[in-house]
């Protein structure tokens, strides 16, 4: 039998930031733990974010490249109204 294959999530923060050449920081600004998994990072970084962040980063608004800018905040109140904030 083989072993199951390591994605990069399953590797740890230490070796990824050796692989890169960089230091990771989570976002509040702190640095991250080089004995976690990049997995469980990410999952704790979902948790950090509030409902109105989870609902906009999965939600894309495409208006026209030469819409006005006043058009384009009437579309981001209504698009709050229907997600209920």
């Amino acid at each position: 039998m083989s072993t199951p294959r390591k994605t990069r999530s399953d590797k740890k923060v230490g070796s990824i930031e050796k692989e890169l050449g960089v230091k990771l920081y989570g976002a509040d600004g702190r640095k991250v733990r080089k004995d976690k998994t990049l997995g469980e990072v990410r999952k704790i970084q979902q948790a950090d974010l509030t409902d109105d962040q989870k609902i906009a980063s999965k939600r894309q608004i495409k208006i026209h490249p030469k819409t006005k800018t006043a058009d384009l905040n009437k579309v981001r109140q209504a698009v709050k109204k229907v997600s209920g904030k």
